[in-house]
């Protein structure tokens, strides 16, 4: 049985589609995942490994980003297809690397990358 998962937030929606191994309706194996940011044009795309790093990049960056200390995570390597960095201030840039489905002879897995520019809700506290 097919399966889709929706989950909106104001300014990003998660679209996760898979299936269950049995009757009751439970996500048991993801087929596709897709990130849409509000205003940002066509959504992020992909399956499970597409998924697995942004659930991966989000989650250290929000934990860096909230505690101040940084990430455990080695920054200077490619951590997997989505990163999260600081360009400045409040303003933060995503970035997906798409592999190619089917190289030619001549590129052999050449990443196709997108960046989306993101910024930071403030929240002030009253006193």
């Amino acid at each position: 049985m097919t399966i889709q998962r929706l989950y909106d937030l104001p300014n990003c929606k998660l679209v996760l589609e898979g299936y269950s191994a049995d009757q009751r309706p439970v996500l048991s194996a993801l087929m596709s995942a897709e990130c849409h940011f509000k205003g940002k044009g066509q959504p992020l795309t992909g399956g499970l490994e597409f998924f697995e790093s942004l659930v991966r990049a989000v989650s250290s960056y929000a934990q860096e980003f909230l505690s101040g200390v940084p990430s455990p995570l080695d920054r200077g390597g490619k951590s997997g297809l989505v990163e999260i960095r600081k360009i400045r201030g409040d303003l933060h840039r995503l970035t997906f690397e798409e592999p190619m489905e089917t190289p030619t002879e001549t590129q052999e897995n050449v990443p196709s990358g997108r960046s989306i520019d993101l910024t930071t809700v403030l929240l002030r506290q009253r006193i």
